[in-house]
């Protein structure tokens, strides 16, 4: 039982951390290159 909780909280906690952290980069990562080339691109 001890093991199997060990690792039940480890999974959980980075289950959570590992969502929020892929969505986070990736959605600025998106936006952010789509509105730096055309400001460049004006001047």
């Amino acid at each position: 039982m001890t093991v199997l909780l060990a690792p039940a909280t480890t999974t959980a906690t980075g289950a959570t951390s590992k969502p929020p952290a892929t969505p986070v980069p990736a959605a600025p990562l998106v936006p952010a290159a789509t509105p730096r080339p055309p400001p460049p691109a004006a001047p």
